[in-house]
């Protein structure tokens, strides 16, 4: 009984935010979403304490100031990210007039992309993430994401929908047919968006370091990669002088023999991106298992 009552709650909140959100200049949503980030930061203890246990763990010489200074950031910029999420429908018709790519980015996507194989963008939770696929499609990519469904449905559907309309296909992870639908897609020449950043239960993980210290990391998709020789590149997109740039990597031939050191490349990658704008990155995820710890 309470959590239904919860969840209709959450639902009229979500359509709520959706109502304001979607109609709202993009400038406004960018300060109305940050405003949105510390009212989470305040209310939000068990993640907050999450965010600063991860931050301590991996910027080990913070001091207590600096940590929760970077975690107030990291709150901004998710709170933003939630309210531009829902302008992405929109986001066609004004995107050039925010979104950049950096250098020969997008050239060495169209490059992989003639290959006819399909293309995998290994990517993570960054700034904002979903804008990054959005982009990608309205550029002319037929683009495929792989994501996982949210626990309340009609949240879930709200949120499919509006991926939808911003001109990308959802592949659920928790789907019987997902392993199917990734494949046809791939053969049918789809760029595949994956989020590769957090622990991940319930599919192949190997340790490997992550920001520099050991954590377990997916590695299905880097075995696909390798096994079918897929083209792929590591992307993110990233605030930078309120726009946003378009970063991609593309994965050398020498990494399609060996799937820890093409792993463990990702992994670096990632990272290096990360610690050049770390209040860009969602913390609050239990990257290290460290919940319980200390």
């Amino acid at each position: 009984m309470l959590k239904d009552i919860r969840n209709f709650l959450f639902v009229n909140i979500i359509k709520i935010f959706y109502l304001i959100f979607s109609k709202t200049p993009f400038i406004i949503n960018i300060t109305l979403g940050r405003l949105l980030g510390k009212i989470f930061y305040i209310f939000d203890f068990r993640y907050k304490y999450l965010a600063y246990k991860n931050i301590k763990h991996v910027f080990e010489k913070y001091n207590h100031k600096q940590i929760i200074k970077l975690t107030k950031k990291c709150y901004k910029n998710l709170g933003q990210s939630f309210a531009e999420f829902f302008l992405l429908p929109r986001v066609k018709f004004f995107y050039k007039k925010i979104v950049d790519f950096d250098k020969d980015s997008k050239e060495i996507l169209w490059s992989l992309y003639r290959q006819n194989k399909g293309v995998i963008i290994f990517s993570a939770h960054f700034s904002n993430w979903e804008l990054l696929g959005c982009v990608l499609a309205q550029e002319g990519f037929p683009l495929a994401v792989i994501a996982r469904e949210f626990y309340v449905k009609k949240i879930n559907d709200i949120i499919e929908k509006i991926r939808s309309q911003a001109g990308e296909i959802v592949i659920s992870r928790q789907q019987k047919n997902s392993v199917k639908n990734l494949l046809y897609a791939l053969k049918n020449k789809y760029v595949i968006g994956v989020l590769v950043d957090q622990n991940i239960k319930n599919v192949k993980n190997i340790q490997i370091n992550f920001l520099d210290k050991p954590a377990l990391t997916p590695i299905s998709f880097v075995e696909l990669m390798i096994k079918y020789q897929i083209p792929a590149v590591i992307s993110v997109i990233f605030r930078e002088n309120k726009k946003y740039k378009i970063k991609i990597v593309p994965i050398e031939k020498k990494y399609y023999e060996d799937v820890i050191e093409c792993a463990k490349y990702v992994n670096n990658i990632l990272s290096s991106f990360i610690l050049l704008h770390p209040e860009q990155w969602v913390w609050m995820h239990n990257r290290w298992n460290i919940q319980n710890k200390g």
